[in-house]
């Protein structure tokens, strides 16, 4: 999912990948793109908002502040949330519970606001190295079934009128089988058989810096944002603006190593384009911190 959102702010947000030039690509280690944190971009009128959210793997404090973000998130009222999950209770067709509490006290408000807001629960991207073709009766082929039967289940523990409203506004996806057909697509050759679905790439020369690669990301990327435009509805020929004419500005709140233990970045309320303001002027996205908030000029 952060390669995802990040090939849409390479598409996207103006002059975000091309800034940076001269970083260094080091294995293990973060930077204010490679976020594995929270990471809050608007373009216009388009947020789009990243947080690490490997729940399976956070102890149950670590878990507690993944959801204290999430929920508010909620809160404040996207359009579409795509929750990305990869838990043992996939594999063995059990409803994933854990966001049960979260979905009960969180939903009510964010579909009263506005009705027609939706959350998508997502399974990832499976490189196609790993991810068996065989008969009907494999259980990968059989994974977009018991996905959506565990959400169902899901739904099915939430009281009656909100399981009523989450009705078609809460939907369950398989992102496995858009990598499928792409052996030649990844970050390895096809020997070594462990090719990441997304991957970056760094040019120190004056060219165009940083920018995440693999159609996967890319695809996945242009789904959500259509499903998006398309809840959002026709809009009016001269409401369209240039993309060089909008203006872009960003918060990043990300740690420098992803593990060990596997935690998200600490929750602060002010590195959130929703709470920041005079935030102040960058001439590049370099000058984008691990820790900061800033505007392009």
């Amino acid at each position: 999912m952060r390669g995802t959102l990040q090939a849409l702010v390479d598409q996207l947000v103006p002059e975000a990948w091309q800034s940076f030039v001269g970083v260094q690509n080091v294995p293990g280690l973060g930077t204010n793109v490679k976020c594995w944190g929270w990471l809050d971009f608007q373009v216009g009128n388009l947020r789009l908002s990243f947080q690490d959210y490997r729940i399976w793997l956070y102890p149950e404090e670590i878990k507690l502040v993944a959801f204290e973000r999430l929920k508010r998130l909620i809160w404040e009222g996207p359009d579409l949330l795509v929750i990305q999950h990869d838990g043992p209770d996939v594999t063995h067709g059990q409803p994933p519970f854990v966001y049960q509490p979260l979905l009960a006290s969180a939903l009510p408000a964010y579909f009263k606001k506005k009705k027609t807001r939706k959350i998508i629960f997502a399974l990832p991207k499976l490189s196609p190295f790993i991810l068996p073709l065989c008969n009907p009766q494999c259980s990968d082929r059989q994974r977009p079934q018991i996905w959506n039967q565990s959400i169902e289940e899901l739904l099915a523990k939430l009281p009656q009128d909100l399981r009523s409203s989450a009705m078609g506004r809460v939907l369950a996806v398989d992102e496995a089988f858009v990598c499928t057909p792409l052996f030649l697509d990844g970050e390895t050759d096809i020997a070594q058989r462990l090719a990441s679905m997304h991957w970056h790439r760094y040019d120190r020369s004056a060219g165009p810096g940083r920018k995440v690669f693999g159609a996967a990301a890319d695809a996945t990327g242009h789904w959500y944002l259509t499903e998006l435009l398309t809840m959002a509805g026709p809009r009016s020929a001269g409401s369209v603006t240039g993309v060089g004419n909008l203006s872009a500005k960003a918060c990043a709140q990300c740690p420098q190593k992803i593990c060990c233990p596997y935690q998200p970045g600490p929750v602060r309320p002010d590195h959130s384009l929703s709470v920041v303001h005079d935030m102040p002027q960058i001439k590049s996205w370099a000058n984008l911190t691990m820790q900061s908030c800033g505007q392009l000029i």
